[in-house]
């Protein structure tokens, strides 16, 4: 763990991870196992690597000469593929134009450019499937990565039931992007935490 604090480029928040990680090493219910596969996850070339790219993609976001001008160039290049598949053999720059933009590193680079400019790079979890009966009782489990943003929904608690649920959803936010989170769900665990009878600000100190 020293000489991976010691690394100046290494990210300050899987940093912070790893301290917490070896100061609850004692208190928590988890075996020898489990933190050793944490710990080397944490330290991992790979996901410091990926947490880079993803905080690099979130800071040039912000920018707006960096916006994209389209979010669809797959398309228009098959598109343009179409067009150009009948004159291939007329003219060598429609042969050349139509080999290049069939080379996997071009279809590649076009795919992670449409991904970026969608913003397809959070964290999602697949739909749940709606196949009950409308007076059945439905959970849902959801799981979302804590980043140093908000979740971006406010909770209040229901007059008739008491129960805690939710009020709104912000655009854009990360409960938002999840797309599992909406108006009305109720709130009955936050990490393993039953939240029946507690107030809003109670379950707001857990999340």
């Amino acid at each position: 763990m020293t000489a991976v604090m010691a690394n100046g480029n290494w990210d300050p928040a899987l940093s912070r991870l790893l301290v917490s990680l070896e100061e609850s090493r004692q208190i928590l219910p988890s075996s020898e196992e489990e933190f050793g596969f944490l710990s080397e996850l944490l330290q991992s070339k790979e996901l410091h690597a990926l947490v880079k790219v993803h905080n690099k993609i979130l800071s040039n976001g912000k920018d707006e000469k960096f916006h994209p001008t389209l979010s669809n160039s797959m398309q228009i290049a098959l598109e343009v593929l179409d067009v150009v598949a009948p004159r291939a053999s007329l003219k060598e720059e429609f042969k050349e134009i139509f080999m290049l933009l069939q080379r996997p590193h071009i279809q590649g680079l076009l795919c992670a450019h449409d991904a970026v400019a969608q913003k397809d790079y959070f964290p999602r979890l697949p739909e749940i499937p709606l196949e009950v009966d409308e007076d059945e009782e439905t959970v849902k489990i959801v799981q979302l990565v804590k980043s140093n943003e908000p979740l971006g929904a406010t909770i209040k608690t229901d007059e008739e039931t008491g129960k805690i649920v939710i009020a709104r959803i912000m655009h854009g936010g990360a409960a938002d992007r999840s797309g599992l989170i909406h108006v009305g769900d109720e709130v009955c665990e936050v990490n393993g935490i039953n939240v029946e009878g507690k107030t809003p600000n109670d379950v707001l100190k857990i999340l």
